[in-house]
C-alpha cells in the first residue's frame, strides 16, 4: 500500500465549492485501476478567512500513483479543483513498512 497526504489551504469563502468538488471527484478517481480511497479531513482550528485541509490517499502502490497522476482525466479534475486552492498542496508520501 502507498498513502499520500497532503494539506490545503482553501479561502473560506471557497470552501463548500471545495468540499463538493472534492466528493465529485472522488467518484472519478475511484474507477481508476490500483486507487484505493480519498477522505477529506478539515481543521478544527481558527476558523478565520482560511479553512485547512488534510487529504489522506490510499494506492495499491507509488506505480499505481503515478499512473493515476498521469492520467489526462486526473490532470481534469485537478485544475478544477486547484483553483479553489490558495497554493498548491503540500504533500507526503508514505510506504507500507
Amino acid at each position: 500500500m502507498f498513502v499520500v497526504m497532503a494539506d490545503i489551504s482553501v479561502d473560506a469563502d471557497d470552501a463548500e465549492e471545495f468540499e463538493r468538488w472534492f466528493a465529485a471527484s472522488n467518484g472519478i478517481l475511484s474507477e481508476m485501476p490500483g486507487f484505493k480511497s480519498r477522505r477529506l479531513f478539515c481543521s478544527n482550528g481558527g476558523g478565520g478567512r482560511t479553512r485547512s485541509y488534510r487529504v489522506l490517499m490510499t494506492h495499491e502502490s507509488k506505480s499505481t500513483l503515478v499512473a493515476v497522476h498521469n492520467n489526462p482525466e486526473h490532470e481534469r479534475i485537478f485544475s478544477e479543483g486547484r483553483k479553489l486552492m490558495r497554493s498548491d498542496p503540500i504533500r507526503q508520501t508514505f510506504s507500507e513498512a
